[in-house]
């Protein structure tokens, strides 16, 4: 009896380090700590192409919201984004959450892309935030840009 038990319980404790291991995502260690920074930001930019900012700012699952912030259009396919400082968390939120947990294995690979690339062209200028910047000092600012060309939008993904 006492075997069965214990045979029991160690198959229990292998099936919740099984579940545990191969649900497990990688999300960046240092993603609360960029929450918290984002959060005291008075304004953050990122210059990248239209469609990169509009495929990872609209709400894809039904208990995100679109992110809606200032977007201004460059000559050269490119757009400037200002978020706020609640903006920029809820925009890091739902991209950590789309490339590091929209697949069973915590694969980026397997993840979005786009919102892998996104995450992580932010994350080090984040990372470098001490305080707020004094009055007159320039906005944090990330460019998701290689500067090959002029980029022409990418169909949007089909449904179904």
């Amino acid at each position: 009896m006492a075997r069965a038990r214990l045979a029991g319980a160690a198959l229990a404790m292998a099936v919740v380090v099984t579940t545990t291991v191969a649900c497990s995502t990688d999300t960046p260690p240092q993603h609360k700590d960029r929450l918290r920074k984002a959060a005291g930001v008075v304004a953050f930019r990122i210059v990248c192409v239209k469609d990169l900012w509009e495929r990872t700012s609209k709400a894809k699952y039904g208990d995100e919201e679109t992110i809606n912030a200032k977007v201004t259009p460059g000559s050269d396919g490119t757009v400037t984004v200002q978020l706020t400082g609640p903006q920029l968390v809820d925009y890091l939120s739902m991209l950590e959450d789309r490339a590091y947990n929209d697949n069973p294995a915590g694969d980026p690979v397997q993840g979005d892309p786009l919102a892998y690339r996104m995450y992580n062209a932010i994350a080090p200028v984040i990372d470098k935030i001490q305080t707020a910047p004094a009055p007159g000092q320039p906005i944090p600012e990330v460019r998701v840009d290689y500067g090959i060309g002029t980029p022409a939008p990418s169909p949007a993904p089909r449904s179904g």
